[in-house]
């Protein structure tokens, strides 16, 4: 929905500084992820090359019982979901990749 008013602006990140947004620690302890999906139209998934995530909650706190798995499900809409990241991302042959893909729908 961008218009010249509003325009929509892409940054591509260097390689380095990936590792920094994951943190250092990360072969240590996995990451919380609490994701939220603000917009209004279109859901998106969760996908990463080098590691998998684990399911936790969804929309307030709800437990829910999830396997490991390298991506997640649609997010619709006014959703949220907290995850554990349990990645092998320090590995210097392959950098990891988040990728985040709106709905074909």
């Amino acid at each position: 929905m961008a218009v010249p008013a509003r325009p929509v602006e892409c940054v591509d990140f260097k390689a380095e500084d990936r590792l920094a947004v994951f943190g250092s620690d990360v072969e240590k302890e996995p990451i919380r992820l609490r994701v939220v999906n603000v917009g209004s139209l279109a859901g998106f998934t969760l996908g990463l090359t080098s590691g998998a995530f684990t399911p936790l909650t969804l929309d307030g706190g709800f437990p829910i019982r999830g396997e490991l798995s390298n991506s997640v499900g649609i997010v619709y809409p006014g959703e949220r979901l907290d995850l554990l990241l349990s990645a092998d991302i320090l590995s210097r042959k392959n950098p990891p990749h988040l990728f985040i893909n709106l709905d074909p729908e």
